[in-house]
């Protein structure tokens, strides 16, 4: 605001008032001037302190967290930092952290797949960038692997495809682990095996029509997910 007016009196009319003759009694052009460079220097100073602000705010949320403060404090803090600088790699990761902490594993690896395909991690950040992506990624993996025992299939293949997604937008910036590939085949290979015992089933109770169809559906099924 005070740039705009400076920039308006500048502009003004009635600067060619100003006699070169008579001089300015009045020394509206060096007040001017000095208002010019006032405004210049504060410019400096605030475009120097947006620059750092999103770092300011990550620093606080590390102290908050250190003095044993509410996650939620630190959430605010880091919030705010990326409200300045949506990009700021280290206040993404310790968000995602968070998340993972509170339960919130889809919000953790939204963000580290955002850290991996938007921000890029540059060659001194990418060590952190990894620890993250690991243990949000582990944490997926172990429910996947859980949800696979418990024979509950087509969830585990929704995590395992989520997963899966991550490592294809991270690229090569990320090594992706065998295990989701390994996830994918047990998980395939328990959907295959419960449509032959659901045809089981229909057969040994003389359903024949409703056994056969389940039996198409199994060999279709691994014919399409089969190495």
């Amino acid at each position: 605001e005070a740039e705009s007016k400076i920039g308006r009196s500048l502009a003004a009319s009635y600067m060619k008032w100003i006699d070169p003759v008579y001089g300015d009694p009045l020394n509206v052009l060096e007040r001017q001037d000095q208002l010019v460079l006032l405004a210049d220097s504060l410019r400096k100073v605030f475009n120097h302190a947006i620059a750092s602000i999103d770092v300011l705010f990550y620093i606080r949320a590390l102290d908050a967290l250190e003095a044993g403060k509410s996650k939620d404090e630190a959430l605010r803090l880091l919030e705010s930092a990326l409200i300045y600088n949506p990009l700021h790699l280290e206040s993404n990761l310790m968000i995602a952290v968070i998340r993972l902490e509170t339960g919130k594993i889809a919000d953790a690896i939204d963000l580290v797949e955002k850290v991996y395909a938007t921000i890029f991690p540059l060659p001194d950040q990418e060590e952190a960038a990894h620890k993250v992506a690991e243990r949000v990624l582990m944490r997926f993996l172990d429910q996947a692997d859980s949800l696979n025992v418990q024979g509950r299939y087509p969830e585990a293949l929704t995590i395992l495809e989520r997963s899966a997604a991550f490592c294809h937008k991270a690229g090569s910036r990320y090594p992706c682990p065998d295990r989701i590939e390994k996830g994918f085949r047990e998980a395939h290979t328990g959907m295959y095996k419960s449509f032959l015992t659901v045809a089981r089933r229909a057969l040994s109770v003389n359903n024949t029509g409703f056994g056969i169809a389940f039996a198409e559906n199994a060999l279709e099924y691994h014919s399409r997910y089969s190495e």
